[in-house]
């Protein structure tokens, strides 16, 4: 479904096998990447930088999802929830600035669902 983010995630795979040796730990480090790629995007885009909407992958795809939720995003908010969003917040503004953001990412990742 998503060629670009496969071949991508398949040719940089072996640049962390010493530090993620488990592929499945991998693939979700790599699938959080894209989530918050998207997330930037997304965000630059509503802000005019940017003229495409949210980039899609593998992040998205059937097997990214627990009924509603997303699981990078899942994964993103209890990254913030052990205090580590600090960056996050500098870019967005505020907390409240970066959950409406994130409120707005999955809604428009729920879109990309209905594509398959």
């Amino acid at each position: 479904m998503y060629p670009t983010s496969h071949l991508m995630k398949t040719e940089i795979r072996h640049f962390f096998t010493e530090f993620i040796p488990a592929d499945d730990d991998f693939d979700a480090a790599y699938h959080g990447f894209e989530y918050r790629l998207s997330l930037l995007q997304q965000h630059l885009r509503d802000g005019g930088v940017y003229r495409h909407n949210a980039m899609s992958g593998e992040f998205v795809g059937e097997r990214a999802w627990y009924g509603n939720q997303l699981l990078p995003e899942t994964d993103f908010r209890r990254m913030i929830e052990r205090g580590h969003a600090a960056v996050w917040v500098s870019f967005f503004g505020t907390p409240e600035a970066m959950d409406a953001a994130l409120i707005n990412q999955v809604e428009i990742l729920k879109g990309y669902r209905r594509h398959y």
